[in-house]
């Protein structure tokens, strides 16, 4: 029956396009960011210094670049990915996850914030960046120069744009020339193999192909959060069938 059901899943893997390299299985990673400092930073409020009226009608602006969670502790917004051991080198991708998801990928500023501040998308999606606020924004999406480049367009008030970016090595940061203190990230990958950590830190990728890889986490405040703490990434080992725990991942403090 194994054999069997092995066979299936090739023949669909074919049927894809997707290398049927897959014979070690599939696994999940699931982890934990916490913040390791002595408390949970206070929040930062922003002072605008224009459009005032606007951005202040809905109560005090207040930073979310760095969120922690009074209660546990887990920090938000860390984007968690894999990648394989040699450069070039391409992830097995699970039958279930081989196409494309078809929903567009939204961002707003509806009150001189971009929402939401992380954006994690996998390529072939559509990118929308809305403008819902009474006032002119723009949106200036900064990549590397050998992948998107420089996107920097003008958004009206109640208009929006449309892109489909490609798969970058790194986060692309996210601004507003308009208004300065706006900022974010965007992350665009080949694979589905990435998450973006939830309120209390935890995150999870499911159906990874076993074996050995590495997992890079990186928060744009806070920096690559994985050992050795740069884009190389960690080495990590999964196994079939199995969940790897990376247990509590400390976030440096002050």
């Amino acid at each position: 029956m194994k054999m069997f059901i092995t066979g299936i899943a090739a023949a669909l893997a074919s049927l894809v396009g997707i290398d049927p390299a897959f014979a070690d299985g599939w696994g999940d990673v699931r982890g934990q960011v916490i913040w390791s400092g002595a408390a949970a930073p206070a929040k930062k409020e922003i002072t605008p210094n224009k459009d005032q009226a606007h951005c202040l009608s809905k109560g005090p602006l207040i930073s979310d670049e760095l969120i922690v969670d009074a209660k546990t502790k887990g920090v938000k917004n860390v984007i968690v990915w894999l990648a394989a051991l040699q450069a070039g080198d391409k992830l097995p991708i699970h039958p279930n996850l081989a196409v494309v998801p078809k929903e567009t990928v939204v961002i707003d500023q509806p009150c001189c914030m971009f929402v939401p501040r992380v954006t994690v998308m996998r390529e072939g999606q559509t990118l929308e960046v809305k403008n819902s606020a009474p006032i002119l924004h723009n949106a200036k999406i900064m990549g590397s120069p050998t992948g998107n480049g420089t996107i920097n367009l003008a958004i009206p008030a109640g208009q929006s744009i449309q892109k489909q970016p490609r798969a970058e090595k790194r986060p692309m940061s996210l601004a507003c020339d308009v208004h300065t203190w706006m900022g974010g990230r965007i992350a665009v990958f080949s694979h589905p193999y990435f998450a973006l950590t939830k309120d209390d830190g935890a995150f999870e990728i499911k159906n990874a192909p076993a074996g050995k890889f590495k997992i890079i986490l990186q928060h744009e405040k806070l920096g690559f959060l994985n050992k050795g703490g740069t884009i190389a990434g960690q080495e990590i080992e999964i196994k079939s069938g199995g969940t790897l725990d990376l247990g509590k991942i400390e976030a440096k403090g002050e």
